[in-house]
């Protein structure tokens, strides 16, 4: 569950009333769809505010990836905008409405823009369930680093271990800090600790 209520959902087009009903209907059914079929894996290129640690990595207790985002041809960069897209009803039977869903997927309010957010989509057929949750193979050579939180309690030894187990030797390891001076967040790869 995506926390903004905004996700997936485009602007209506003014209409009157009667029409206004069905055209909400069908959007949340078409929304629902995407929902139930897709997931999304969310990026941020921020690594040193706390504000990101604390929404997302459970208060600065859990890690973050870094990842070489340079290899990836599917990470949409989120924009931000006041107005959501709009788009009637009549266009879905059209052949070409694909540019319209893609920018619904990429936008989100000005609210959210201290995320930086990037996105990759994944069809949850492709993915592995466990417990509630889908999972994906990460593509080689995309992961380059795990950081750990400031109030992580995983040491970055048993980290690096658990990398070289699972073939995966050429990713650092880093763990936060907080900043002396800044009110943000420092990261140091584990090797240069003292």
């Amino acid at each position: 569950m995506l926390n903004d209520p905004f996700e997936v959902l485009p602007g209506l087009p003014a209409c009157d009333q009667e029409d206004s009903v069905k055209q909400e209907e069908f959007w949340n059914t078409w929304r629902q769809g995407i929902v139930d079929n897709h997931g999304v894996i969310c990026h941020s290129a921020l690594l040193d505010d706390p504000v990101i640690w604390s929404h997302y990595a459970e208060g600065h207790s859990g890690i973050a990836l870094e990842f070489d985002y340079l290899i990836s041809d599917t990470l949409m960069e989120v924009r931000y905008c006041q107005q959501r897209p709009t788009m009637p009803v009549e266009l879905l039977d059209m052949d070409n409405y694909n540019p319209f869903v893609k920018q619904i997927l990429e936008t989100k309010a000005p609210s959210w823009q201290y995320e930086k957010e990037f996105r990759v989509y994944v069809s949850l057929k492709d993915c592995t369930p466990r417990s509630g949750f889908y999972f994906t193979k990460i593509p080689d050579n995309f992961l380059t680093r795990v950081v750990l939180g400031v109030r992580c309690e995983v040491r970055g030894n048993y980290v690096q271990r658990l990398l070289m187990q699972y073939d995966w030797g050429d990713v650092s390891v880093a763990q936060a800090q907080l900043s002396p001076d800044k009110f943000s967040v420092d990261v140091r790869d584990v090797d240069s600790l003292s």
